[in-house]
Order: C-alpha cells, then sequence, then structure tokens
C-alpha cells in the first residue's frame, strides 16, 4: 500500500515547497519595507486547509475512509492545542493546531497529519455525542502517520526520535508492528468496527487482523497521556 503513495506524497512535498516559497517571499518582503497588499492571515489558513486535505487523502488510502457522522471543518491555531473540536451543530470537526505551528512548517505538518487521523474516526459518536474514551491505538495511528508523513522530509529522523521520548512513542511502536504484519490491518479493523475505541482483542481476529494476542490487548488498552 505505501508504494502507492509516491504520487501523492509527491504532491504533498510541493504543497511543503510552495508554502516554504511563500513565505520566504513574504519575509523579504518585509525585510525590503515592501507594501505587502496579501492577506496573510487568510493566505496562511488557505495553505493549512490545502496540506490538511492532501494528509487527509493519504490517511484514507492507508486508513481506510472517514466516518460520516462528522464532517471535517476548518484548520485554525489558537492558544492551545492541537486537538480536534466538536462542533455538535451541524456536526462538524474542526482541527485546532498549536501557536508553534503559526511560522513552522514542521509543526504545522506534524500536528495537522495527527490530528487528520482523528477526524478518520473521531472519538465521540456523531449521533449520541457520547465520547469514548481513546485507545492506543487510535492514538498510535495519529503518532504513527504524523511519523510517516515526516519521515519524507529532512527532519523526519529527528522527529520520529522526539516522539519516541513520549507517550506517544510506544503507541506509534505497536501500531507500526501492526502494520508491519498487515498492512491493511487498520482498514479492516475500521471496517469491522468504525468506532476504533471500541474494539476488544477479539475483534482482531474477527475483522481479519492475525496478529499476537499480546498486541492486540496493549493496541485496545485506553491511552494515558
Amino acid at each position: 500500500m505505501l508504494d502507492e503513495l509516491q504520487f501523492d506524497l509527491l504532491e504533498l512535498i510541493d504543497l511543503v515547497r510552495q508554502a516554504e516559497n511563500y513565505d520566504a517571499t513574504m519575509a523579504a518582503a518585509a525585510l525590503a519595507g515592501a507594501s505587502i497588499t496579501v492577506d496573510a492571515d487568510a493566505a496562511a489558513e488557505r495553505q493549512r486547509k490545502r496540506l490538511c486535505c492532501k494528509l487527509r487523502e493519504i490517511a484514507e488510502k492507508i486508513f481506510g475512509p472517514a466516518r460520516h457522522d462528522w464532517t471535517l471543518g476548518t484548520v485554525r491555531i489558537a492558544d492551545f492545542g492541537p486537538c480536534t473540536i466538536y462542533i455538535p451543530e451541524g456536526r462538524f470537526i474542526d482541527i485546532q493546531l498549536s501557536p508553534r505551528a503559526e511560522n513552522d512548517l514542521l509543526q504545522t505538518l506534524y500536528q495537522l497529519a495527527h490530528e487528520v487521523c482523528h477526524t478518520l474516526h473521531p472519538s465521540r459518536d456523531g449521533n449520541s455525542l457520547i465520547a469514548d474514551i481513546t485507545s492506543v491505538l487510535n492514538e498510535g495511528i495519529s503518532t504513527w502517520f504524523s511519523c510517516y508523513i515526516c519521515d519524507q522530509f529532512v527532519y523526519g529522523e529527528a522527529v520520529r526520535a522526539s516522539t519516541a521520548q513520549t507517550a506517544y512513542g510506544r503507541p506509534m511502536d505497536l501500531v507500526g508492528a501492526m502494520l508491519e504484519i498487515d498492512g491493511d490491518s487498520v482498514k479492516k479493523l475500521r471496517v469491522y468496527q468504525p468506532h476504533i475505541d471500541r474494539l476488544s482483542p477479539s475483534d482482531f481476529h474477527i475483522a481479519g487482523v492475525e496478529i499476537p494476542d499480546e498486541l492486540a490487548q496493549s493496541l485496545t488498552r485506553s491511552f494515558r497521556p
């Protein structure tokens, strides 16, 4: 599956280069004292949304399509995050990035890739609005994807090493181990149970995902940051 993503990854890399060139042009113009007529905030927002859409497209090819009880909303930067924000009216789910992503493309990619996965299988049920307890599997998928995306760039190794030192490192490794065994495992699990936080160890075999029992048990535990 990952070999089939080459074209999508090249498109993502091109989007990142466009964003880098835009940032460099704006910075040079500001240093030169040139009059800037472009709405910089609006332009940055459009860049983030384009990156978000591309990342979501790639994520869906690896992990399967998003559930239909929520619709992807806006991508914004605020004082806290990164996180997903649920808007009950209309059942929208927004992605909120931390201020570190404001002028840092690495942080934008890393945070966006993580939260994009949470929009595929939100912990909150769109019908009841009740939130499930987030599983190791859920966070591991998001963290694995963040590092997979960053691996496409020169800073990937440093990002992966840094992530490994956090509470997200083990979930990432567990999901990576499962994907090594079965590259379509997440797709299969999500077809069987779209609310992935509700999966039990016995569900893996039923879904056609043949992994060691210990790994299935570890993935279905509650995530503790």
